[in-house]
């Protein structure tokens, strides 16, 4: 080896020493950190389903433009939430093997569904009882976002 031959060469043979790695924060730290960052997002998203519902009846009941823009910023708050909560939006599939839906599926349906919101909120033969039903499957779409 060379360490040999710099020996009997009679040439000075420098000894490093392996620097020492640095230990890790502790996983079980890290894990408790996770768990308590996970317990306040949930709490974040249903006290903003929560708002969401208030909103909507506000919505079907009031049926102005501005109740409207406001559950439509509610609804654009939820999905950029959602989103940054590490979906992937990149998949083009269909549906995962157990019959849910990608994530992108289903933001084009959430924007339809709103596009549909909107045209029926200013059209008068329609009741209050139909407009709860569609926010409420939007709701229902935004909480599959969620999980």
């Amino acid at each position: 080896m060379d360490v040999d031959r710099m020996r009997q060469s009679g040439n000075p043979v420098m000894v490093t020493k392996a620097k020492a790695i640095a230990p890790q924060a502790s996983s079980t730290f890290r894990e408790a950190m996770n768990h308590s960052l996970q317990l306040t997002k949930r709490e974040e998203q249903k006290a903003n389903l929560s708002a969401l519902e208030e909103q909507g009846k506000r919505l079907a009941s009031k049926r102005t433009a501005a109740d409207l823009h406001a559950f439509k910023q509610m609804v654009k708050r939820c999905m950029d939430e959602a989103v940054t909560l590490g979906l992937k939006l990149d998949d083009k599939a269909g549906s995962f093997r157990d019959g849910r839906y990608k994530p992108y599926t289903l933001i084009q349906t959430v924007d339809k569904e709103l596009l549909s919101l909107t045209e029926n909120v200013f059209d008068e033969q329609k009741s209050e009882l139909e407009l709860l039903e569609q926010i409420g499957e939007l709701k229902g779409m935004l909480v599959q976002l969620y999980l």
